[in-house]
């Protein structure tokens, strides 16, 4: 039962990446994006307020979120560097 539930937070997490990532390219919406960026960076801490999480403890999960933190670092800089297109 353990990993099943493992498997769908990680799913969970992906899709709220991918969301927080078409969301800071198509929009480009920095708080949208920050406030993903939070909730990852909260799951992937190695603080006592995570240990209140259920899979807290699980080095796979922490690992992913903490990757998939840096994703979304990365794809806000790389599209805040990027010049934006006038509409005519």
């Amino acid at each position: 039962m353990q990993q099943s539930t493992v498997i769908l937070t990680l799913v969970m997490v992906l899709i709220a990446t991918t969301v927080a990532a078409v969301i800071v390219i198509q929009l480009r919406d920095i708080a949208y994006t920050g406030v993903t960026l939070w909730a990852l960076v909260a799951m992937a801490a190695p603080t006592s307020a995570t240990n209140a999480l259920k899979h807290s403890g699980n080095s796979i999960l922490k690992n992913t979120v903490f990757v998939l933190a840096i994703i979304l670092v990365l794809t806000a800089t790389i599209n805040s560097l990027r010049t934006r297109k006038e509409h005519i």
